[in-house]
């Protein structure tokens, strides 16, 4: 009974801590957002949402190394982007190093510091879900192929954990009737773009909730 009220008392739980979220459209405001249904799941009331709807990765630093000189005792800090920078005005093999470079940069800064609860910040960055449906006329033919390698690239930014977003959402299948498939289940309805919809944004909450404990 006393190790079972100890545990439950925890003055380190994850909802006892403070937590940040930086992102773009995928990290939106709304109810059914990803961000909403951690907090619901966890339990955390001390959190921060910075966003903005097209939002590159060297945006997404610049504002997180603002946050952290204000605000620097976030016990978690949450990272979600890589779109932008994949479909923006870089080719994509150039465009794909940036974003690596700045998310790791980010991870690094999170590690950095020491949050409410007095211990090292955790840095916790969302992997990016299939894209390959996406309208050709907003693509080079080599957008999906480099933001593939981009996905395993995520895994080495030295994150405290890596969402593994696209096991989560159907992966990226070969075939367009099973990535039509995978849309209508995780997808936003008629979004080219694939901003997930509930269920894909609970997906990743659960995710997250699950692990967090190990984190």
């Amino acid at each position: 009974m006393g190790l079972f009220s100890n545990l439950f008392n925890d003055p380190f739980k994850p909802s006892n801590g403070k937590w940040l979220f930086v992102g773009d459209s995928q990290t939106n405001t709304m109810a059914t957002n990803y961000v909403n249904q951690l907090k619901n799941m966890i339990g955390f009331t001390k959190f921060k949402i910075i966003q903005k709807n097209g939002a590159p990765t060297s945006w997404m630093l610049t504002e997180l190394n603002k946050e952290l000189a204000i605000n620097p005792n976030y016990d978690y800090v949450v990272i979600w982007g890589g779109y932008n920078d994949m479909y923006g005005t870089q080719p994509p093999d150039q465009a794909r190093v940036t974003a690596f470079n700045n998310i790791r940069a980010m991870v690094t800064k999170v590690k950095g510091g020491l949050g409410s609860l007095g211990k090292p910040r955790k840095a916790i960055v969302v992997n990016l879900h299939c894209d390959s449906l996406r309208g050709e006329g907003v693509r080079n033919k080599t957008n999906e192929a480099q933001t593939a390698i981009l996905y395993k690239d995520i895994f080495r930014t030295g994150a405290n954990y890596v969402v593994p977003t696209r096991t989560l959402t159907g992966g990226c299948p070969q075939d367009t009737a099973t990535l039509s498939t995978n849309r209508k289940t995780f997808c936003q309805k008629n979004d080219p773009l694939c901003h997930l919809n509930p269920v894909g944004n609970k997906a990743i909450a659960t995710n997250i909730s699950q692990k967090i404990k190990w984190i």
